[in-house]
């Protein structure tokens, strides 16, 4: 499982729903722009920077491991994992709830919305979810 901070789509620089071809020249342009030969003068960064290119490719580019990346992004936007921090399951409402409230989904949120060419300010998203009833979300 990934319980990674790191947002391998924004190292590669696509969207949460870009195909494999995508990912694929997204990871050839940046390894042939950060390769540490290419870089001379500044090869120790660059080999720092590729190899995060590296990482982020070696998830992205299998099938089976952008799944479970996928899981767990989502999961670590919910500000919940299996077990809480007394052991006990998280219930579907928690992860819910807890969803809502986390500004790293609320800004995945956004942005997926803003990707599909929908409206995704915050009055309107906080209008959807709440029908006006007083439930704030936040993107800030």
């Amino acid at each position: 499982m990934y319980r990674s901070s790191k947002d391998y789509y924004r190292i590669l620089g696509v969207s949460a729903r870009a195909s494999d071809e995508e990912i694929k020249a997204a990871f050839k342009r940046l390894a042939v722009r950060y390769h540490p030969d290419k870089n001379v003068g500044e090869a120790g960064w660059a080999r720092e920077k590729f190899k995060e290119i590296s990482e982020a490719y070696a998830v992205l580019g299998n099938r089976v491991k952008r799944q479970e990346y996928d899981r767990a992004r989502w999961v670590s936007f919910a500000g919940c994992h299996a077990t809480n921090a007394s052991g006990q399951s998280c219930s579907e409402e928690r992860v819910f709830w807890d969803a809502l409230a986390s500004r790293h989904f609320c800004q995945e949120l956004a942005s997926m919305l803003q990707d599909a060419g929908l409206r995704s300010d915050e009055a309107f998203v906080n209008d959807v979810l709440s029908g006006g009833n007083g439930f704030q979300v936040g993107f800030s």
